[in-house]
């Protein structure tokens, strides 16, 4: 196989993907990632502990406030990533590795330039972002502050998420692993010394965190030359607009399910201030206590997406192959994981709420009255939420871009939103949580009939015809 006289690396034979234990190769490609992902939260994570024990509570709320910046940033990423990674393992599975290549470089270029752009409109719009995603008038200055620095790094941080996918894909699970944990060091070791040493406060956080994500986004670049799969240079980096809508197709889940998020939050955060300011407890603290429950969530979803993650490699190059039985091995496996994991986190998030509120600063008694009912019942049916991520990925995975979009859009925008804007403009602060398990309970049994019919509709052997898209 040849492209303009230059050699394409291609394997003939079953991969490892198509031939190893199921088991096996989950653990090879999703501890890796687990342990990616959770560096990765650390970013946001440290920087809310490190911000709450030296500017205070206020601090909390502005990193909440800019948290949508983060959001898009990952929507737009992960769409790149996730949608690259199955598009470009199921080309490997079919033996398209003409096609494969195309689908690295059209990734990379459109990470490279969504970041750029990206980051010169949230510097320039800062202002305007902050006062637009909830701000108060005390949190305001500090969430502007935070937001202009952490601009400069997004370019980086579009190549640390969207390339990790990319790298993972290739069967370099740990290289994609190294490349998270190298930023979220730099950020853990630099927070401490720029807020506390240097006296930097919200700003010091925010440089720490640039400066980590660039590390990652130059060790992505670094693997570029070495992929396995095919041959690719950085001369040939570029954006075609036939492989860019293959990927948005198959990435669209993650998109919708971080831009859904940012919608989400920007109306919680709004419904929050409002609802809040007529409570006992003020504007400023139940926005504080949603961005605590945010980032401790966080923790809970970076094991659920790195098992998720593992698998879809797993899943996209046996469908692509046509190894069906395979195909629900893995899928099994892969829900009975997230059920225990699920499980185990629900029983810490309802024991030991307190004591994870208190790792993120002090506050007086109302903020820790609302902190600990607001993460309790924000976060009650943990178990099923675990599960529906990994739902909506299997669609992802095997090239159903579509009706896994259609399962993260009916969770956070059919089932959540109206029901934030019910509780909060009716029912009062209190009850503004409990719209997030209510929407979880919907939004499983939705997925749960749409699975249903997608392995009925699977050929029971292998080598079958591909059911219509």
């Amino acid at each position: 196989m040849t492209r303009n006289n230059e050699t394409i690396k291609t394997v003939s034979k079953q991969t490892p993907i198509e031939t190893e234990s199921v088991s096996k190769l989950l653990r090879q490609f999703a501890i890796p990632s687990i342990i990616a992902n959770l560096a990765n939260s650390l970013y946001n994570i440290v920087d809310q502990i490190f911000i709450g024990q030296g500017v205070g509570y206020l601090g909390n709320a502005a990193t909440n406030i800019a948290f949508p910046i983060t959001t898009i940033c990952l929507a737009i990423g992960l769409l790149t990533g996730i949608g690259a990674a199955a598009n470009f393992n199921l080309n490997v599975g079919r033996k398209n590795y003409l096609t494969a290549r195309n689908t690295l470089a059209t990734a990379f270029g459109f990470l490279i330039l969504s970041g750029i752009v990206l980051a010169f409109s949230v510097f320039w719009l800062a202002g305007p972002l902050m006062a637009f995603f909830g701000a108060t008038e005390q949190v305001y200055p500090l969430s502007v502050q935070y937001v202009q620095i952490i601009a400069i790094g997004i370019p980086f941080f579009m190549l640390s998420i969207g390339g990790a996918n990319l790298v993972r894909a290739d069967g370099s699970a740990k290289y994609s692993m190294a490349s998270i944990l190298l930023g979220a060091m730099i950020n853990t070791i630099l927070d401490p010394i720029f807020i506390f040493v240097f006296n930097w406060g919200i700003r010091g956080a925010a440089w720490a965190t640039i400066i980590g994500q660039i590390a990652s986004g130059l060790f992505i670049l670094a693997y570029f030359p070495k992929f396995k799969q095919v041959s690719i240079t950085f001369r040939e980096i570029t954006i075609q607009l036939k492989e860019l809508l293959e990927i948005f197709k198959l990435g669209v889940n993650a998109l919708v399910f971080q831009l859904s998020n940012t919608v989400v939050q920007i109306i919680l955060n709004n419904t929050l201030k409002f609802a809040g300011a007529s409570s006992i407890y003020g504007a400023d603290i139940p926005i504080a206590a949603a961005g605590i429950t945010i980032k401790v969530n966080t923790l809970f979803l970076g094991v659920v997406i790195g098992i998720v993650q593992g698998a879809q490699p797993i899943l996209s190059v046996n469908y692509g192959a046509k190894n069906y039985q395979r195909v629900r091995d893995t899928f099994k496996l892969e829900m009975k994981i997230l059920a225990v994991f699920s499980l185990l986190m629900f029983i810490v998030f309802q024991t030991l709420t307190r004591p994870l509120i208190s790792i993120f600063g002090n506050g007086d008694d109302l903020y820790f009255t609302y902190s600990v009912h607001y993460l309790r019942t924000f976060l009650f049916m943990t178990v099923i939420a675990g599960m529906h991520i990994g739902m909506a990925n299997l669609l992802s995975a095997i090239g159903f871009g579509f009706k896994s979009a259609v399962l993260a859009l009916s969770k956070q925008i059919i089932f959540l939103l109206p029901l934030i804007l019910l509780f909060g403009h009716y029912f009062g602060v209190e009850l503004v949580p409990m719209a997030a398990p209510i929407a979880d309970g919907l939004a499983f049994i939705l997925a749960s009939y749409v699975i249903y019919h997608q392995f009925k509709s699977m050929p029971k052997n292998d080598l079958g015809t591909l059911p219509s898209r």
